[in-house]
């Protein structure tokens, strides 16, 4: 349990990094920032999917939900165990994280400003996990 604890350190950490660099109000706003801000908020953003992307796969197997599949099939596997919008955000950010990472296209100022611009529900991710990781360590 301690990597997921220390994993979750490394979002909130990022999360601030987010917050810190987006001063943007707006996507009209944001797609005019320089691009040295856009590109940090942008890795920023691909470390976060991939942050949390671990934290569920370790949950996923601590949990013993069934054997490990691709990663969509194990971010699908936790709403049996987290809200389901939770889940789409999660999916949201890895199909941005993916195109980024894989240059599909050029990035999307409105889909990276509004989810680097709407941190809840990393915040519900947090929360929920701590209460999960909990559970676990008391059975």
């Amino acid at each position: 349990m301690e990597r997921i604890n220390s994993k979750l350190r490394d979002l909130a950490s990022l999360m601030e990094e987010v917050r810190g660099a987006l001063k943007a109000k707006s996507v009209a706003a944001y797609a005019k920032e320089d691009y040295i801000i856009k590109r940090t908020i942008e890795r920023d953003m691909q470390l976060i999917s991939d942050v949390q992307l671990d934290i569920l796969i370790q949950l996923y197997k601590s949990l013993n939900l069934a054997a490990p599949g691709e990663e969509e099939s194990i971010i699908t596997a936790m709403d049996k165990v987290m809200d389901k919008n939770l889940v789409e955000k999660i999916k949201a950010r890895r199909s941005l994280r993916n195109e980024l990472v894989h240059a599909y296209k050029d990035a999307n100022d409105k889909e990276v400003f509004e989810l680097a611009d709407d941190l809840k529900d990393l915040e519900r991710f947090i929360a929920d996990t701590k209460k999960l990781v909990s559970k676990m360590e008391n059975r």
